[in-house]
């Protein structure tokens, strides 16, 4: 990864690379019980199926269903609530915006565990009126999940596959000649990094 930092400048932060940390606590309805909801958490699919990954704005994203409280000793909440964090690039409207539109279906039933919150994803204002019921039920954020500030998610994906692409070439390429193995690095990185011969 450094040969390739020497031969790329880094792109400078744009107006897009603005971190956003997002966590809402929305009541779960009364009628449901907490397992309940856990279950249809658990059957949502998770890395790069994930509800989340729907929009490459997606640094960090997490739903969780709590019911109790951990401080000395465990303590009930009156009534489980639904709990959603996310640490993304831009402002947090828009991005719940574009990612209710684009994971409304599979979003969907997960909101409608909450009280009073939309759950038909084919309303024509689903992702509207979700986004709204999201942001009123919005709390501070109080500890922030930062991979790379400045960076936006898309630019620490392609940093991420560049570094596992050369930790693969490395392992290939282990005891090669020297010139078998720049002949070999040039092929497989200066064409994108824009590097002549």
């Amino acid at each position: 990864m450094a040969l390739m930092d020497q031969w790329r400048p880094r792109p400078a932060p744009t107006a897009a690379a603005t971190l956003t940390s997002l966590t809402t606590i929305s009541p779960l309805r009364p009628d449901l019980e907490a397992d309940v909801a856990r279950r249809l958490l658990a059957s949502l699919p998770v890395g790069v199926h994930s509800p989340f990954a729907v929009t490459p704005r997606t640094h960090f994203g997490r739903m969780q269903i709590v019911d109790e409280l951990m401080s000395d000793r465990r303590r009930p909440l009156g009534g489980a609530v639904l709990v959603l964090s996310a640490d993304v690039d831009g402002d947090a409207p828009s991005y719940l915006l574009e990612l209710l539109d684009a994971a409304g279906t599979d979003l969907a039933p997960v909101l409608g565990l909450c009280a009073g919150a939309p759950s038909d994803p084919s309303a024509p204002d689903f992702a509207r009126a979700a986004t709204r019921y999201l942001l009123a039920h919005r709390v501070p954020a109080t500890l922030h999940y930062v991979n790379t500030p400045g960076h936006t998610a898309v630019q620490v994906d392609r940093a991420v596959a560049r570094h596992r692409r050369l930790a693969a070439f490395a392992l290939a390429y282990q005891g090669a000649e020297p010139a078998r193995l720049r002949s070999a690095f040039l092929d497989a990185f200066a064409p994108e990094a824009g590097v002549h011969r």
